[in-house]
C-alpha cells in the first residue's frame, strides 16, 4: 500500500468527511449507526487524504466482520491494483467513496455502497447485481463489460463504454436492456440455470461472475448497436 490512510472513529468522520448524503432517504452509514443513544460505535473509515494508490484486492466484505471498517474515504483519485469485491447479495458490506477517478482491474458489487465523483476506468469487468447495495457514478465508465443486475438503484450519469446490458428497472443507466439467460450461450444454460430460469447459485449470479472472471468464455456475442 504505497499511501497512508488515517482510521477515523465513525462517530468523528459522520461530521469531518460529510458522510449524511448520496441517495434519497438513505446514507451510506445507515447500517452502521446505532439507534441506541449513548452508544459507541466500534466502526472506523478509512480516509486517504489525497489521491492514493493501494496493491491488491479490496474486499468490502471482510472489511466489516474482521476489520470493523465501515468504509473507505479518497480525497482524490483511487489507482487500485487489483479489485473491488463484494460478493454477499444480502449483508452489510463496507462503502467506497472516491471523491476524484477510481481505476482498477475489477468492480464485484452485491450490496455495499459505491459512489465516485468523476470517471470510473476498469480493465476487466464491472458487475452491479441484486437490490441492496447502491451505485453513483458521476462521470463516465470505461471497461471490458459492464453488467447492471437485477433491480438495484444504479445511476451511471456519464457515457458507458464497455460491453454489457441492464437488467435492472430501477437503474440510470444509458445501455440496451437484456439478462442473463439471454446472453448466456444456451450450452451453458444447465450448469448455471434452473429449468425455471432461476440461478442454480444461492447468491444470485456469484457462479457466473466467477465464470467470467476466469475467463470462461460463456456469453454470446454483443449485438451490433
Amino acid at each position: 500500500m504505497a499511501d497512508s490512510y488515517v482510521a477515523i472513529p465513525l462517530e468523528q468522520a459522520i461530521p469531518a468527511l460529510g458522510l449524511d448524503g448520496h441517495f434519497e432517504g438513505r446514507t451510506t452509514l445507515d447500517p452502521f449507526v446505532s439507534d441506541t443513544p449513548g452508544k459507541v460505535s466500534p466502526f472506523v473509515v478509512r480516509h486517504y487524504r489525497k489521491s492514493a494508490t493501494v496493491s491488491g484486492d479490496i474486499d468490502m466484505d471482510a472489511l466489516v466482520y474482521k476489520e470493523n471498517v465501515a468504509g473507505i474515504v479518497v480525497d482524490g483519485d483511487l489507482r487500485l491494483k487489483g479489485s473491488i469485491i463484494n460478493w454477499e447479495i444480502d449483508t452489510t458490506a463496507a462503502f467506497l467513496w472516491v471523491r476524484g477517478t477510481l481505476t482498477c482491474d475489477n468492480i464485484v458489487f452485491g450490496s455495499m455502497d459505491l459512489v465516485v465523483s468523476r470517471n470510473v476506468t476498469a480493465s476487466g469487468l464491472i458487475v452491479a447485481t441484486y437490490n441492496h447495495g447502491h451505485l453513483l457514478i458521476v462521470g463516465n465508465v470505461r471497461a471490458g463489460r459492464v453488467i447492471i443486475d437485477d433491480d438495484g438503484p444504479s445511476i451511471i450519469d456519464g457515457k458507458v463504454t464497455a460491453k454489457g446490458w441492464c437488467a435492472s428497472h430501477n437503474a440510470q443507466v444509458a445501455m440496451r436492456e437484456s439478462d442473463w439467460q439471454a446472453e448466456v450461450r444456451p450450452e451453458f444454460h444447465e450448469e448455471f440455470f434452473h429449468p425455471n430460469g432461476f440461478f442454480r447459485c444461492g447468491n444470485g449470479n456469484v457462479d457466473l461472475v466467477q465464470a467470467l472472471l476466469a475467463g470462461r468464455d460463456i456469453l454470446r456475442e454483443e449485438p451490433q448497436r
